[in-house]
């Protein structure tokens, strides 16, 4: 009788969508934290996204933890050789992302989800500027956009451009970095 091996159930956690879903939830933990100590009206709302990304991500790394292990029994107890190429990042995983490359998959938007939360807790530390650029540079790669410097150039102009007109045309004030930005 096959088992899943350790590698099978390893491969899960180390994919980047994997990875990211669990930096986001270590990093909305942590806002959890730093937020303890302020006024509860100050601290009502980054708590709520905070605790919303954090059942977000658990959800996530859950069922899609629950779907790669049925994936990997169902393969083995086909007798598929299938399932070790899967867990070895193989060639039918690479044949998948080829045909789905310009197109949002079943999972993206949950990704693009958690950009945006991630944006959201990290402004206020960062800066709308930087964390804006940072946001419009990770999601055209995610979804597997490759052209770097096009995103970048595009990046900095929309986040610099928007900065601009909501401080000077709207008077809103924006999350800042230091004294810049």
């Amino acid at each position: 009788m096959n088992h899943l091996k350790t590698k099978d159930v390893a491969s899960f956690f180390i994919r980047g969508e994997n990875i990211l879903i669990i930096l986001i939830g270590l990093f909305s933990v942590m806002q959890l934290l730093l937020f303890a100590d302020y006024p509860l009206e100050a601290r009502r709302f980054p708590q709520l996204i905070a605790s919303v990304a954090i059942v977000l991500c658990a959800t996530l790394l859950g069922t899609g933890f629950w779907q790669h292990i049925k994936k990997i029994a169902a393969d083995m107890k086909n007798g598929s050789e299938q399932a070790c190429s899967l867990a070895d990042g193989g060639s039918a995983e690479k044949t998948e992302n080829a045909k789905n490359k310009y197109q949002i998959g079943e999972h993206k938007w949950i990704g693009v989800l958690m950009l945006c939360i991630a944006h959201s807790l990290i402004a206020g530390h960062l800066g709308y500027v930087i964390t804006s650029t940072l946001l419009l540079v990770a999601m055209p790669l995610y979804l597997g956009y490759r052209r770097f410097w096009i995103i970048l150039i595009i990046a900095v102009l929309i986040s610099g451009g928007s900065y601009i007109v909501f401080r000077d045309a709207f008077h809103v004030p924006l999350p800042r970095l230091f004294w810049l930005f």
